[in-house]
């Protein structure tokens, strides 16, 4: 099981690498700009966790792999777009393809965040479980929006951080009726899944005012 959520972690890393990288080619930005907002974004996360929990210094400081694979996959979406000289709306293409293994990360930093709350020995506070899977699952997504200056993509589109949220309380239903926490995790990743890639799959939106 290890295995498996290391596995699912570097998945998330590439599609959230991937994810900021579109956006930095989107707006223009050059090499390290988009380096920058790859990593940021697969890592910023995990980041703002290890922050909350106190762990210092944070992970992605001291697992270099997680970065390394972060930059690699920033390059290789900007390299590409230069040999193949894409257009706008290929970056579309590209941003709704990557929305799939995007929803996977999502669960799996959400789960995951969840299992460091536990583990840090908070398990018995609901709020601070449910909060650190969420930051943990859309913390990189708000840094990369606020990197780019625009309005995080977690306020207004497909029902991303309720996702998150609801994944992450029923991890936490789950562990406190005294199941396992991996069974628990995978419960939560599982909920997160199925919200997020029904959201997208029905273009289900939350409600907003419009004048």
């Amino acid at each position: 099981m290890d295995l498996l959520l290391r596995i699912t972690e570097f998945i998330g890393i590439i599609a959230f690498a991937m994810s900021g990288a579109v956006v930095g080619i989107q707006k223009k930005l050059d090499l390290f700009g988009v380096c920058v907002l790859g990593i940021t974004t697969a890592l910023g996360g995990g980041l703002l966790r290890d922050m909350i929990l106190g762990t210092t210094p944070p992970l992605m400081f001291t697992d270099f792999h997680f970065a390394l694979l972060a930059f690699c996959t920033s390059i290789g979406v900007f390299l590409y777009f230069i040999f193949r000289k894409q257009t706008d709306t290929s970056v579309e293409r590209l941003t709704n393809i990557i929305n799939i293994p995007d929803a996977f990360g999502l669960a799996a930093f959400t789960v995951i965040g969840c299992g460091f709350a536990v583990e840090a020995g908070y398990g018995y506070n609901p709020f601070f479980i449910i909060f650190i899977g969420t930051t943990t699952g859309v913390g990189g997504g708000v840094f990369r929006d606020v990197f780019v200056a625009r309005i995080p993509y977690i306020l207004k589109k497909h029902v991303y951080a309720m996702a998150s949220i609801v994944g992450a309380v029923v991890f936490y239903i789950i562990y406190h009726i005294g199941m396992d926490s991996i069974i628990a995790m995978v419960a939560g990743a599982i909920t997160v899944l199925v919200i997020r890639l029904s959201a997208l799959a029905n273009e289900w939106n939350l409600p907003k005012i419009h004048f």
